[in-house]
């Protein structure tokens, strides 16, 4: 359930590069790469895809904090904390190492169940990735897209 005080939202803008989501009216530009920790130390980074389906942002106020004398201080500010919906993508059925080479990447043309991992921090997103369907076995195949690096 989205309480009243979540704001919504179907596109975000990173440094100047614009991300879309599957709430948007274009969807291109809603499949994204993401560095995920694997959980072990000293162990690289996991690469993972994903389909975004919407943007969403919440304020957080600043906790309340008692002064040396005695008086409550409030702070006026908030924090606002923005969030991408994700769904990620299942690993192909079989190792498949062609394209490896370019920075592609190939799944399997289904979604994880959702679960805690669906909800990432926006700071978290590495780059748009483009979607070419129709590989044997219902697979597709990603390819990283050049981010952004001028006009800022």
């Amino acid at each position: 359930m989205v309480l009243p005080d979540i704001s919504l939202f179907s596109e975000i803008e990173i440094l100047g590069q614009r991300y879309r989501s599957k709430a948007s009216r274009a969807t291109r530009g809603c499949y994204i790469e993401v560095a995920c920790n694997s959980g072990a130390t000293g162990k690289e980074p996991e690469m993972r895809i994903g389909e975004v389906q919407y943007y969403f942002s919440h304020q957080l106020q600043m906790k309340k904090s008692i002064l040396p004398n005695g008086q409550v201080f409030v702070p006026e500010a908030f924090d606002e904390l923005i969030f991408a919906f994700v769904r990620w993508y299942n690993p192909p059925l079989h190792p498949f190492q062609g394209f490896e080479c370019l920075g592609a990447a190939y799944y399997h043309n289904s979604f994880r169940p959702a679960g805690s991992d669906c909800i990432l921090p926006v700071s978290r997103i590495f780059t748009c990735v483009a979607m070419k369907k129709g590989y044997p076995d219902n697979h597709v195949f990603f390819l990283p897209l050049p981010r952004k690096t001028i006009d800022l």
